[in-house]
């Protein structure tokens, strides 16, 4: 009886366990990088990356990389150096667009800052390869606290 329960909670629990996986998907993505000790801003055009990892609560994995590789772009390309840069992605085109235009009317709209936009020509984002990690306790060997002097015998 107990077999058939254990058996029976194991099963039901193979599902919430696939379902908390990541899964390669198609999304749109664009960027965005701003200097704070500069007035240059960047944006890049919506593009479309047909393997990108999302995970279970629809976070993009490893999104670091990606502003990583806009970073890497900006700071070769105009020279700008430690710039502020965050992805945004989507998996429709249309909802992917629609928060570019919000971001590029905001910064149309603020004179003090110069906003150039990255074609696809210019800069392609390309698909991280995401690898589940998991923490894992490294067992080392704890030395002996010294003896505290008043232990020791007098001689």
């Amino acid at each position: 009886m107990l077999a058939i329960i254990m058996a029976g909670m194991l099963a039901m629990s193979m599902p919430v366990a696939a379902k908390s996986r990541p899964k390669v998907q198609k999304i749109y993505i664009f960027g965005f990088s701003a200097s704070f000790t500069d007035s240059l801003a960047c944006l890049t055009s919506v593009q479309q990356l047909d393997s990108a990892w999302v995970g279970p609560h629809g976070f993009l994995m490893d999104r670091a990389l990606y502003s990583l590789q806009l970073q890497y772009h900006v700071e070769a390309e105009y020279g700008i150096k430690e710039s502020t840069c965050a992805v945004f992605f989507s998996k429709r085109k249309g909802k992917a667009e629609a928060m570019r235009n919000n971001i590029l009317r905001r910064y149309n709209r603020d004179r003090n800052v110069k906003l150039r936009e990255i074609s696809a020509e210019q800069f392609q984002f390309t698909a991280e390869d995401y690898r589940q990690t998991a923490p894992v306790q490294i067992e080392t060997e704890t030395p002996e606290p010294p003896a505290h002097p008043q232990a020791q015998p007098a001689q």
